[in-house]
């Protein structure tokens, strides 16, 4: 059901489509925040263009940090950062070097980009799916220590280290996701990212 609702909502369905993500690594003394808060609370454009009576055909500006980028051939809208938020917050942030050991406090990470989870070669994944429980033709339950044979211990692993101290906290915590979520890799799903 859509959102929960009973009755009627069958018909509709909700797909991810875009996700950026930025993230702010600074003291409390930094700047970086308040100028991506400034770029937020910019006002963004109409879809509709008053000077031409028509709706905006190439896209348009959600804020000063987001834009949607329109392609009417798919009927479909792309969440896009804009060059304003990229030069604040840019893909690849800068290596450090001696004369500048932190040369940005912020990146912006696209985690999912038309559906899809965007790959550099040779990079690591973005986000990886929690495993779900029911995967089972019937629906049954894995247990945790079915859940070892998934990702979600191995993922953790790539983040801790090698230890049964993170393999444990992955398996359990992607059990306990699995579990209050009811993930089923199909409808319900979640993503470490």
């Amino acid at each position: 059901s859509y959102f929960g609702r009973t009755g009627g909502s069958g018909a509709y369905g909700l797909e991810v489509e875009d996700v950026v993500s930025v993230h702010v690594m600074e003291g409390a003394t930094g700047t970086r925040m308040a100028e991506v808060k400034e770029l937020l609370a910019l006002p963004g454009d109409d879809n509709y263009d008053t000077s031409t009576q028509a709706l905006r055909t190439d896209g348009y500006a959600l804020n000063g940090a987001f834009r949607f980028r329109i392609d009417r051939t798919s009927n479909q809208a792309h969440l896009e950062p804009s060059l304003a938020l990229l030069a604040l917050c840019p893909f690849k942030p800068m290596r450090p070097t001696t004369a500048a050991p932190f040369p940005t406090t912020c990146v912006t990470r696209r985690d999912i980009q038309g559906r899809g989870f965007p790959n550099r070669n040779g990079a690591e994944p973005t986000a990886t799916e929690v495993q779900p429980l029911r995967n089972t033709p019937f629906g049954e339950v894995v247990s945790v220590e079915d859940a070892a044979r998934d990702g979600n211990s191995a993922f953790m692993q790539e983040v801790l280290g090698a230890s049964e101290y993170a393999a444990e906290l992955g398996r359990t915590y992607g059990f306990v996701l699995g579990e209050r979520f009811d993930l089923n890799g199909r409808y319900n799903r979640a993503f470490w990212i």
